[in-house]
């Protein structure tokens, strides 16, 4: 469940003007219930990769990325210098990343545990061991020959926005 975050500011001026901030406070502080939240940390652990699989196809037979996807392969110095780059999310960051039908999944080991793992070809991945999930991004320049669709960072100012929205003042109604 998001937690809602009470966002005030001093408000003055005519009352189209305070409408106006009224509404912008109103939307920035609704925006972390519509976003995933900022990254959690950088990928500064370094996992070891054990095993990397075939890469897996979804597209439908004869679709130009199923051609694509199949020619698209990491190794398992490919996978850790992946996760090396990437962030890790609370939430899964697709909507900061291109979305594709084509994956590579694997099992690597971090921290003493095994996970299996599985890469987007658009720089998502995620870390699975048993009920725990663990989401990545990279978006990193150096991500881009390690996946099929680089991100444009079409989304990433949630980022600002959410980094923003922490220095606002208190808002006080107008008396």
């Amino acid at each position: 469940m998001a937690a809602v975050r009470v966002v005030a500011v001093a408000i003055s001026g005519p009352p189209k003007l305070y409408f106006q901030q009224v509404l912008l406070a109103t939307a920035i502080a609704t925006m972390p219930a519509c976003q995933p939240r900022l990254r959690v940390q950088s990928s500064s652990i370094a996992p070891h990769v054990i095993e990397v699989g075939q890469t897996s196809c979804s597209g439908s037979a004869g679709d130009a990325g199923q051609s694509t996807c199949r020619t698209w392969h990491l190794g398992e110095p490919e996978a850790e210098r992946f996760f090396r780059l990437s962030k890790r999310y609370e939430h899964n960051p697709y909507s900061a990343f291109y979305q594709t039908d084509c994956s590579i999944a694997g099992k690597l080991q971090v921290e003493g545990r095994l996970w299996k793992f599985q890469i987007d070809g658009g720089g998502t991945a995620s870390w699975t061991d048993g009920p725990e999930i663990r989401y990545w991004g990279c978006s990193d320049r150096q991500c881009e020959p390690l996946m099929l669709i680089a991100t444009d960072r079409m989304d990433l100012e949630w980022e600002t926005r959410l980094e923003m929205q922490r220095h606002l003042p208190v808002l006080k109604p107008r008396a």
